[in-house]
C-alpha cells in the first residue's frame, strides 16, 4: 500500500522536478555523497533520502544523469562532467536503479572521484519488463540480455568498496530474482517496492546506519574543523590571484649615523 503512495508522489514531483537540476546539502563530515536517480524520477523525489543522509552529517548532491531517452553510456559521460564540476573527491555514489547503471561506464577519470558505489534495486542482470520497449535508449541497455549489461556489468568491481542493496521484492524488475547481483554480496531489505527504497522510513535508516558503520564521524575538535572544510560538493572556483609584492622599506641607516654624530 506504502509503494503505492510513494508512486503517486513520484508522479506529482515530476512537472516541478523538471525546473530541478539537482539538490546540494552542505554536511559536517568529510565524506560526500552524490544520488543518481531513477528512470522517470527527478531529485525532487529523493528530498527524504537526502534529508536523512543530511541529518546524519553527510554533505549530499542529488542529480539526474538524464532522461530515458538517452543512452546509458552517454548519461555516464554527463555524470563524469557532474563530478568533475562540483570537484568531487573519493566520494559516495548512490545509485537508484538507472542511476547505478549509468556509473557502470564512468571514463577513469570520473570513476576515479568516488570511493564507494551503493546500489538501490540496480537491475545487474536486466529486467524483461523494458524488452517489449526497446525502442527507448536507456530501457533498451537496462533490459535482459542488452549489449550495454554484457560489457559493463562487472565494472562495480572497479569501485574500491562495492554495497549491493535490493528490495525482497521489486515490481520494476521482472523476475524479480534478477534484481540480486549475485556472488554474496547482496543486502537485501525487507520492505518490498521500488520506491519504497528510497521513500520507506525503514529502508533509508538501514542504508544510512550502514553508511554511518563504514564511516564513522570525526570526535576531536581539529578532524571537525577539516571535515566541515572539505566536505561539501564545490563548484568550480576561479584561478587564485598573485598576491601582490610587498613594498620594499627605503634604507635608514644614513639617517641614523647622521643623528649620532649631531650628538658628538
Amino acid at each position: 500500500m506504502k509503494e503505492i503512495f510513494w508512486v503517486l508522489l513520484v508522479i506529482l514531483t515530476a512537472i516541478p522536478g523538471l525546473f530541478v537540476k539537482r539538490l546540494v546539502r552542505r554536511g559536517r563530515r568529510p565524506q560526500s555523497i552524490i544520488v543518481t536517480t531513477d528512470a522517470l524520477a527527478t531529485p525532487l523525489a529523493y528530498f527524504r533520502l537526502a534529508s536523512r543522509l543530511h541529518r546524519a552529517g553527510f554533505s549530499v548532491l542529488v542529480v539526474s544523469t538524464g532522461h530515458v531517452f538517452m543512452g546509458l553510456r552517454e548519461q555516464a559521460r554527463r555524470l563524469a562532467a557532474i563530478l568533475e564540476r562540483y570537484q568531487v573527491k573519493d566520494g559516495i555514489l548512490i545509485g537508484h536503479g538507472k542511476g547505478t547503471l549509468a556509473a557502470l561506464s564512468l571514463p577513469d577519470a570520473g570513476r576515479q572521484r568516488l570511493h564507494h558505489l551503493v546500489s538501490l534495486g540496480a537491475p545487474f542482470n536486466g529486467s524483461r519488463l523494458f524488452m517489449p520497449i526497446g525502442f527507448i535508449p536507456a530501457l533498451r541497455d537496462m533490459a535482459v540480455g542488452s549489449d550495454y549489461l554484457l560489457f559493463n556489468r562487472m565494472n562495480c568491481m572497479l569501485f574500491q568498496s562495492f554495497s549491493p542493496f535490493s528490495a525482497w521484492q521489486d515490481e520494476y524488475i521482472i523476475p524479480f530474482n534478477l534484481a540480486r547481483y549475485g556472488q554474496g554480496r547482496d543486502l537485501i531489505l525487507d520492505q518490498v517496492g521500488r520506491y519504497n527504497l528510497v521513500l520507506g522510513a525503514d529502508n533509508l535508516n538501514t542504508v544510512v546506519e550502514f553508511l554511518e558503520e563504514q564511516y564513522p564521524e570525526r570526535t576531536t575538535a581539529v578532524e571537525q574543523a577539516r571535515a566541515i572544510e572539505n566536505s561539501a560538493p564545490r563548484a568550480e572556483t576561479a584561478a587564485p590571484r598573485a598576491p601582490k609584492k610587498a613594498a620594499r622599506k627605503k634604507k635608514t641607516s644614513a639617517k641614523k649615523t647622521s643623528k649620532k654624530k649631531a650628538r658628538r
